[in-house]
């Protein structure tokens, strides 16, 4: 599980009495400057053109409420369950392009860093975005799936 805080419940600790063990794997920090810092105009404009492609790695609710026009939909929770399934890789393989830059986007920032990791080691050029999906639309990205009254 990349990135994700796992809770192990009733460990014993002492005789009579239990604990639940925390346990996380190393997650980069939003903060450590692996968001892209190209313009919006310009990851825009590759999208686009079919240069590039844009990857919403928020969960399936988020989604379902609304998302960017073109995006891809790669939930990070699947994404670290199954990136060691041979037949979610080729189902990866079959949406994303290996030829093309993929820029990962979620709610605020943080988790399309997070994505960004399994998606770098199966070969994928992978460019975060530091805006969240309500910043993105404000910035000029179209939005799919809304309630004309939500757009």
């Amino acid at each position: 599980m990349f990135g994700w805080l796992r809770i192990v419940p009733n460990i014993p600790l002492m005789a009579g009495s239990t604990v639940a063990v925390c346990t996380a794997l190393a997650v980069p920090s939003a903060a450590s400057g692996q968001h892209t810092d190209e313009s919006l105009d310009r990851i825009r404009e590759k999208i686009r053109a079919g240069d590039a492609l844009l990857v919403d790695v928020r969960e399936k609710s988020e989604w379902e409420s609304g998302h960017l026009e073109h995006a891809i939909f790669v939930p990070l929770s699947e994404l670290a369950k199954r990136v060691g399934d041979e037949q979610y890789r080729d189902a990866l393989r079959e949406k994303l392009s290996e030829k093309k830059v993929l820029y990962t986007h979620c709610r605020s920032g943080g988790r399309c860093v997070i994505a960004a990791e399994p998606l770098r080691r199966l070969g994928y050029e992978v460019r975060p975005l530091k805006p969240g999906f309500k910043a993105l639309v404000e910035s000029g990205f179209e939005p799919a799936g809304l309630e004309p009254e939500e757009q």
